[in-house]
């Protein structure tokens, strides 16, 4: 009889936390699903943005690698202009096709197929509102961050985390890779849905630079 009362409070308790554990999972779910939806909503009501940026690249064990600053702006769908003015002058365009990548220093364009370089690229999101996109992540929120992890096993970007001020404006962002690395961009003088030129991404590729393309 004891034993059999024993085992029977051993099944009890196994099934209560089974019960338990399947409870805190389902919540769990609905909560990321609701961070998904908050976010996704976020993200649809900017069109396009601007903003002036410091950027900070440190290795897996927290050492500063580099440090850069520039000017950021996009325009809704799939187009993006990332400007760094220091320490060296580059400009990298993303067209909606291609990506330009122009190095003044070395004289050189890089020519890049914009579908196969944001594949499983959780950043695709700020561009477009995709719903493939959105399936291959998972969103959840703490506060006024909303961290995006890409479910592809080979993404270069794993992790991206948006940070959003008491405004609701997109002020920081943050995205981790492969190897560990960490990017840390904070933005200033931050534009939510300015007029923006076409002409900004559009590449002009100086006379005499090298064409390295790699389409």
């Amino acid at each position: 009889m004891k034993n059999f009362l024993t085992s029977f409070l051993l099944l009890t308790i196994l099934i209560l936390v089974a019960v338990v554990h399947q409870k805190a999972n389902a919540e769990d779910a609905i909560q990321a699903s609701d961070a998904q939806q908050e976010l996704r909503q976020k993200l649809l009501e900017i069109s396009s943005y601007s903003a002036n940026f410091v950027q900070i690249v440190q290795n897996e064990k927290g050492d500063e690698l580099q440090q850069t600053s520039g000017k950021l702006s996009f325009g809704k769908p799939d187009k993006m202009r990332w400007e760094v003015l220091s320490p060296d002058e580059s400009l990298s365009i993303i067209d909606g096709k291609h990506i330009y990548n122009i190095d003044p220093f070395v004289e050189q364009v890089t020519i890049l197929n914009q579908a196969s370089v944001i594949a499983d690229n959780p950043l695709a999101l700020l561009l477009n509102d995709n719903d493939d996109a959105w399936e291959n992540v998972s969103v959840t929120r703490e506060d006024n961050q909303y961290l995006i992890m890409s479910g592809a096993s080979d993404a270069n970007i794993t992790e991206l985390s948006l940070f959003f001020d008491e405004l609701g404006n997109l002020n920081r962002f943050q995205t981790k890779d492969l190897q560990g690395q960490v990017n840390n961009l904070v933005f200033t003088d931050i534009k939510i849905n300015p007029m923006l030129a076409l002409e900004n991404f559009i590449a002009q590729i100086p006379d005499g630079y090298v064409i390295d393309d790699q389409r």
